[in-house]
C-alpha cells in the first residue's frame, strides 16, 4: 500500500514537472521584438499559452495558437512597411488563409497602448474559428 502511494506521489510530482505550460514559458527568450514578447507575457499571465516563433510550412509566425489556427503577426506599424516587405507579407497572408488560419496583425502601437483590447482581438479570432466548425 505504501509502494502505491510512493509510485502516484513520484508520478504526479513528473507529470507537474514535465507539463507542457511549464516548459513553454521560457518560449518568450524566442522572440525576435520587444513588443512580441511583451504580448506574449500578457497572453501568459491571462491564461494563454501560444507557440512562439511556429512554423507553417516556409513561413513563420511571431506568435501562434496552432489548435485554435490562430497566429498574430507583431509587426511593423503600417508606415514602416517597404514594398517589398508588404508584397511578401500578403503572400504569407494568403497561404495562410488557404491552409485554414486567421493571422491577426497588431503593431506596436496597438501592444503597447491597450493589451486588453489586442487579447480581446485575438480571443474573437479564436471564437470565430470555433463558429465555422
Amino acid at each position: 500500500m505504501a509502494t502505491f502511494f510512493l509510485c502516484l506521489t513520484i508520478g504526479f510530482l513528473l507529470l507537474m514537472t514535465t507539463s507542457p505550460y511549464r516548459t513553454k514559458a521560457p518560449q518568450f527568450t524566442q522572440c525576435n521584438r520587444s513588443c512580441q514578447r511583451y504580448l506574449f507575457q500578457t497572453l501568459w499571465k491571462e491564461g494563454y499559452y501560444p507557440d512562439v516563433a511556429y512554423k507553417i510550412g516556409k513561413y513563420e509566425v511571431d506568435i501562434a495558437f496552432p489548435y485554435s489556427k490562430v497566429a498574430i503577426e507583431c509587426g511593423w506599424n503600417k508606415w514602416e512597411m517597404t514594398d517589398i516587405y508588404l508584397a511578401q507579407s500578403r503572400r504569407k497572408e494568403r497561404l495562410l488563409r488557404e491552409q485554414g488560419w486567421q493571422l491577426i496583425h497588431l503593431s506596436p502601437k496597438e501592444i503597447y497602448g491597450n493589451p486588453k483590447l489586442c487579447i480581446q482581438k485575438i480571443e474573437h479570432g479564436m471564437s470565430a474559428i470555433k463558429r465555422v466548425f
